[in-house]
């Protein structure tokens, strides 16, 4: 019988529940959710409630636990701590030099702009003349669009979000996927649909 190996799994929410079960039959699981209760906590071989904040901590558990992945599913809260993780491990797959640049939208924002992509148009800081047209706020760090809402004054501003233009009258939609050996793997589409409380959810 093939020996078990060991992998670290960031997220155990009711999101991930589908994938944690499904690699519970391979691997021996160290998982690891903020939430003590977490819905796919009864999946794993062994549960860490320590805040992803805490990275040090995580990285002096599991150099002791021969880990051969690092894995996350539907969520972008622990992108940055697995980058470091596989850095430091020297395990592959992504690396902090690009996790630290996707995670944090504002900065990948500006690299799309480097290279002349197509994006609607976006500010660090508002001022009186910008405000006069529809602007949304969204959050640096964070996925699922949520925190994102049209700016009503500047004044109640957060420093930690920026800024973009809304698209009036336009469908948006989402791509998720992979990115093996630099080629896009997708596999789902989503719309994004508005409501009265965000401005974008997908569906």
């Amino acid at each position: 019988m093939r020996k078990k190996k060991n992998v670290a799994c960031f997220g155990l929410g009711r999101d991930q529940y589908p994938f944690v079960k499904e690699m519970s039959k391979d691997f021996i699981i160290h998982g690891f959710d903020i939430n003590r209760n977490c819905y796919a906590k009864k999946l794993v071989d062994y549960f860490y409630n320590t805040p992803y904040s805490k990275k040090d901590k995580i990285l002096y558990l599991l150099k002791k636990k021969n880990i051969s992945q690092i894995l996350s599913f539907a969520t972008e809260a622990p992108i940055n701590l697995i980058g470091y993780l596989n850095t430091k491990l020297k395990i592959k797959g992504n690396k902090y030099s690009v996790t630290s640049k996707i995670s944090n939208k504002l900065k990948y924002r500006k690299i799309l702009k480097r290279f002349k992509l197509k994006q609607p148009p976006f500010y660090e800081k508002l001022n009186k003349d910008i405000i006069k047209k529809k602007i949304i706020t969204k959050p640096k760090y964070g996925s699922g669009s949520e925190n994102i809402f049209f700016v009503k004054n500047i004044e109640s501003l957060s420093k930690h979000n920026y800024f973009e233009e809304f698209i009036e009258n336009g469908e948006m939609f989402a791509l998720d996927g992979f990115c093996i050996k630099r080629k896009f793997i997708p596999i789902a589409l989503s719309k994004k649909n508005k409501y009265k409380d965000n401005v974008f959810i997908d569906k």
